[in-house]
């Protein structure tokens, strides 16, 4: 099978450091596009370059990634954190 859209809910749940890696990687490396439904933010940073938060059925925000996560007011609108030690400091542009 060769899909044009892989759609994606959570993929990241329940696995260990090791085997989240290696999907990423996978993911990374697919040249196809992606549908990621998760609340792993540091994975939707890494795969994900265009971000849409949906909150309560309606699209709140609709941008790149880095640009939502370094909004603190779209952030907390939507309640959403970043996980405690991750900074994004690292990698202002």
């Amino acid at each position: 099978s060769k899909p044009e859209l892989l759609v994606l809910d959570e993929p990241s749940s329940n696995l260990d450091p090791a085997s989240r890696r290696e999907l990423v990687e996978i993911l990374k490396n697919l040249e196809i596009s992606l549908i990621l439904v998760t609340l792993d933010i540091p994975m939707a940073l890494e795969i994900c370059k265009r971000s849409i938060i949906l909150n309560e059925g309606k699209i709140t925000k609709d941008d790149e990634t880095y640009v939502i996560l370094k909004d603190s007011n779209t952030m907390e609108e939507n309640r959403l954190e970043l996980p405690f030690g991750f900074a994004l400091h690292h990698l202002d542009e």
